[in-house]
């Protein structure tokens, strides 16, 4: 059987490569937690609250974090594939390097975030908002981003090949470089 701890508070702790597979941590409490290289997938995190939590290099493939609050963590070179994470507030995160491919990312907010050469393929965006986000060489490709936010993005050399921007708004944005094959 799975892990259930819900609602456990984490603040400071150091879970760096800890294996938490499947674990029930609905409503857990992250700041300021090292989840450095952890295995989480398929963990169940819905309504999770973190800030300053360090995911980087963590495996968070078919995790849920729905409706969670994560503002300032790093996700570089985390692994978040086919991952659940619709409505989720990573404002301000680090996100270099992170492939979150297929990955359900609706209604997600990562204003003033650096995707810097993250992979986000395949992922339904609709409504997600990215204002202010650095997108240098990140990979949307396929993607559907409805309605998305790109306003004031940094958007260089960023991949959007067959990308859905129906009722996107993209106003200010740098896109130098930038791919928007349709096919």
């Amino acid at each position: 059987a799975a892990l259930q701890i819900r609602g456990v508070n984490f603040s400071n702790a150091d879970l760096s490569r800890a294996v938490l597979i499947e674990a029930d941590l609905k409503t857990a409490v992250l700041e300021q937690t090292l989840l450095i290289e952890a295995k989480l997938g398929g963990a169940f995190l819905p309504h999770a609250q973190g800030f300053l939590a360090d995911f980087s290099g963590a495996d968070l493939r078919r995790a849920t974090l729905n409706g969670s609050r994560l503002q300032l963590c790093n996700f570089q070179g985390a692994h978040g594939e086919l991952m659940q994470a619709i409505k989720v507030d990573f404002t301000g995160g680090l996100f270099r390097n992170a492939n979150f491919d297929r990955a359900q990312l609706s209604g997600s907010n990562f204003s003033l975030s650096n995707l810097e050469d993250a992979s986000l393929r395949g992922c339904p965006l609709r409504m997600a908002n990215f204002f202010q986000a650095h997108l240098v060489a990140a990979k949307f490709t396929k993607s559907i981003m409805e309605g998305a936010h790109l306003t004031e993005v940094h958007g260089e050399n960023v991949q959007m090949n067959g990308v859905n921007l129906r009722g996107a708004r993209l106003i200010d944005g740098r896109f130098l470089d930038a791919n928007f094959d349709a096919s």
